[in-house]
């Protein structure tokens, strides 16, 4: 059995958009034949996934489902909105006429999560979960490494890099202390932390934990596929 290390997305590391969409690509090229190759099994998996989401988010469907197509799966949530995901185009997670940055873009993400390490067992995708009552966006690192590289790249990590990132999506000034055990990058919505492996935000207030993947996932970018 092979073990989780976690890869490299080589499109870049999924986000969601300060509108509400998502930004999530197959990791790499060979995703789409996985997709298609395995579209039965992982129908009935992401049903599970679906179901136990919709209760952790309080969001209401009483007869959730999976819809199968050639190559898509569908997930309703009510008559005009459901997610879909489909081995065509460039984001493999598709929303229809969701609400704007509502729990339904949560469901979303960690689906697609779910459909990476479904699909290839060395992944490690990020997730949003609930803790004391709180939502929080976790990250996990590559290759059993603890830290992020912050001396790799100067211009990002220690200068303006990062801080055009924060402002871009408005969450204000940010205040980093890396230490030998630990990173942490504070700003007026909130904080993410790196530690023990895995990147985390947390102290956002609702929808700023939306805003906040699109650093993470930068934060990742950076790091490695430089």
């Amino acid at each position: 059995m092979l073990e989780r290390v976690g890869k490299k997305f080589d499109a870049g590391w999924p986000y969601i958009n300060s509108n509400g969409g998502l930004h999530y690509e197959f990791p790499n090229k060979k995703f789409q034949e996985l997709f298609d190759n395995s579209i039965r099994d992982l129908g009935d998996y992401l049903l599970t996934k679906f179901k136990s989401y919709l209760v952790k988010f309080g969001v209401k469907q009483k007869y959730p489902t999976v819809m199968r197509y050639e190559a898509a799966l569908g997930f309703p949530f009510g008559d005009r909105e459901d997610i879909e995901l489909s081995s065509k185009g460039n984001n493999f997670i598709y929303f229809h006429n969701p609400p704007k940055l509502s729990k339904e873009i949560f469901v979303g993400f960690n689906m697609g999560s779910d459909a990476i390490e479904f699909l290839d067992k060395e992944f490690l995708a990020p997730r949003i979960v609930v803790e004391n009552g709180d939502y929080v966006i976790k990250y996990p690192l590559l290759n059993g490494t603890k830290l992020l590289p912050v001396d790799s790249n100067e211009w990002f990590f220690k200068r303006e890099g990062l801080e055009r990132i924060f402002e871009f999506e408005k969450l204000g000034k940010i205040k980093r202390d890396y230490q030998k055990d630990k990173q942490i990058i504070c700003c007026e919505k909130g904080r993410i932390k790196i530690e023990g492996g895995v990147c985390e935000g947390e102290d956002f207030e609702r929808w700023d934990i939306c805003k906040v993947t699109f650093p993470i996932a930068k934060l990742f970018d950076a790091s490695y596929l430089r």
